[in-house]
């Protein structure tokens, strides 16, 4: 069942879609959460809850579907995601570069108060024009859509394809 965490709806409660419209702004915070999966495992006074089976969340422009959702949202108000799937898929719109970027990787962590999506473990980036980055874990900062990728411990490399400019 559908989910939404925000200032105005209980975590619990079955909502649909908000009513505001998508922006063309990354600042994903004025936005509801919605979430929908198979099951609800736990929600726990503290703030955590768990879903499990064809999990997306979703957040203005924002998607992330997987396997399985763990977040942490304390007095109601969302501060991680844990999106975990074989993979899990990302896709976010950057309005500065005006361009879609999607991704996968087994874990991905969307962080509120960083305003960060972390993909680890097999990584992949690539926007829409082609450009694209493999690595064990790739940071995406939202705020100024700038990447920053890692290596694996065993090669310590990181793969980035960049594309020509087309005329």
């Amino acid at each position: 069942f559908p989910v939404t965490i925000g200032s105005t709806a209980a975590t619990t409660a079955a909502t649909t879609k908000a009513n505001k419209p998508k922006t063309e702004t990354s600042d994903n915070k004025s936005f509801p959460v919605d979430i929908s999966a198979d099951q609800l495992i736990s929600q726990t006074k503290g703030g955590q809850s768990e879903y499990r089976g064809n999990v997306v969340l979703e957040r203005n422009k924002l998607t992330l579907q997987g396997n399985s959702l763990k977040i942490i949202h304390p007095g109601d108000k969302l501060q991680q995601a844990t999106m975990s799937g074989s993979p899990a898929k990302f896709k976010d719109y950057l309005p500065k570069k005006q361009q879609w970027v999607n991704g996968e990787a087994k874990n991905i962590v969307f962080q509120q108060d960083k305003d960060t999506v972390t993909l680890t473990e097999n990584a992949y980036i690539i926007m829409d024009n082609g450009n694209k980055i493999n690595a064990d874990k790739i940071v995406i900062y939202n705020k100024d859509e700038t990447f920053e990728a890692f290596g694996s411990k065993q090669t310590g490399r990181v793969k980035m394809t960049i594309q020509p400019e087309k005329d």
